[in-house]
C-alpha cells in the first residue's frame, strides 16, 4: 500500500480528506478566490516509514531529497537521499543541493523540551529561504517525529511572504 499526498499548488480552500489506510495531505490558502490545481503526490510505504523513524529518533536536524517520477497529472516518490551535509544542529541543518530532479525537500524539526510537536511544525526562516531559490522543488515537508508532519507548497510560502517563519495551517498539520 502507498502513501498519498495531495499538494495544491495553486492554493484554494479545499481540506484534505483522510482515510484510515492513506496519509492524505493538503496545503490550504488565505486566498478563496482562486481555484485548486491539486496534485497527487504518492510516496512509497518504505520512504514514509524510513522518514518517520528519522523524524522519531534523530536528535538533530537532517533532510532528504525525495525523488521519484512525474507522470503528468501525479507524482510517484520511491527514493530517499541525503544530500551531503555540510552542519547539523537540533536547530538547524545546511546541506548541499538537491539532485535537480528531486521533487520534494523533506527535513525533521526536533522538539526540544520546551515546546511542543505541533508547535515546531513550522518552516524557519532559513526553510523559506531554501523553498524559495529557483532550483527548489514545489513541495516543503517538515516532519516533527513518526507522527506529526507538515507541508506547505512553493506557491503557498510565496504567496503567504512569511519572512520570519511560517506556521502550518490547521489543513497542512497531520497526525499520522
Amino acid at each position: 500500500m502507498y502513501w498519498y499526498l495531495l499538494l495544491l499548488q495553486i492554493i484554494g480552500t479545499q481540506d484534505g480528506i483522510v482515510d484510515p489506510d492513506v496519509a492524505v495531505l493538503a496545503a490550504a490558502s488565505l486566498d478563496s478566490t482562486r481555484p485548486a490545481r491539486v496534485t497527487p503526490v504518492v510516496v512509497a510505504p518504505h520512504i514514509f516509514d524510513e522518514l518517520a523513524f528519522l523524524a522519531d529518533t534523530s536528535r538533530s536536524e537532517t533532510v532528504r531529497c525525495l525523488l521519484g517520477t512525474d507522470q503528468g497529472d501525479s507524482l510517484f516518490i520511491d527514493l530517499a537521499l541525503e544530500p551531503p551535509i555540510i552542519h547539523s544542529t537540533a536547530k538547524r541543518v545546511r546541506f548541499r543541493r538537491c539532485p535537480e530532479t528531486t521533487l520534494a525537500i523533506w527535513h525533521n524539526h526536533v522538539v526540544d523540551l520546551r515546546s511542543r510537536a505541533e508547535e515546531a511544525c513550522g518552516l524557519s526562516p532559513a526553510d523559506i529561504r531554501e523553498a524559495m531559490r529557483p532550483q527548489s522543488p514545489e513541495l516543503m515537508i517538515v516532519q516533527v517525529n513518526a507522527e506529526q508532519i507538515c507541508w506547505w507548497s512553493k506557491t503557498q510560502i510565496r504567496e503567504l511572504g512569511m519572512v520570519h517563519g511560517l506556521p502550518a495551517l490547521p489543513d497542512q498539520r497531520r497526525r499520522r
